[in-house]
């Protein structure tokens, strides 16, 4: 794979919360208002559109997209309402999560990856993470091959319902009201 740090798309961090913010203020989402597909196609909206604002800045560098690992967007199990006896332990809520893995041809600074996102609109970043709105994103540089780097984007973890017994939300009930579980994520129109 290449990357040491990156994991799974969505495997960044695990947010546990008993309210998650919606992108551009639309609400929260809690165990008293779950996740609708209407806002899950919103958080997908928001976060496909930060990590394509962070694409053109990495390509600039003499960066690709890595064409053995292409960019992807998923929802994935999460543990929204980690404050709840019902929920205790368990997935009863999903985020959003995507990933564009790169590779150069030649050697690029970190200090250039980073000054090159600090110009992107709503981007904040310090050092390797940072956040745009209610979203987490970070650049993960290899360390075994600097050649490589990634950025990712991360929603908050939101509620989808409630858990009794054993299990979690299965990928059904994800996909239900996200309407995907996983899929490429299209750079260009």
């Amino acid at each position: 794979m290449g990357l040491i740090v990156m994991g799974l798309p969505g495997g960044c961090c695990t947010f546990s919360s008993v309210d998650s913010p919606l992108p551009n203020g639309e609400g929260i989402v809690n165990n008293d208002r779950p996740l609708t597909s209407d806002q899950a196609y919103r958080v997908t909206t928001a976060g496909s559109t930060i990590i394509k604002s962070m694409v053109d800045p990495i390509l600039a560098l003499g960066f690709r997209p890595q064409k053995v690992t292409p960019p992807s967007e998923r929802w994935s199990g999460c543990q929204a309402a980690h404050l709840q006896i019902y929920s205790d332990g368990k997935d009863n809520g999903a985020k959003y999560a995507a990933v564009v893995r790169f590779e150069s041809a030649g050697y690029v600074p970190f200090s250039a990856l980073e000054h090159a996102l600090a110009a992107v609109p709503g981007v904040t970043l310090q050092g390797a993470s940072g956040e745009s709105g209610v979203f987490t994103v970070s650049v993960h540089r290899s360390t075994s091959n600097p050649r490589f780097a990634a950025v990712q984007v991360v929603s908050p973890c939101y509620f989808i319902r409630k858990i009794r017994g054993n299990g979690s939300v299965s990928s059904d009930d994800v996909a239900l009201v996200t309407g995907f579980l996983s899929r490429e994520l299209v750079l260009s129109s």
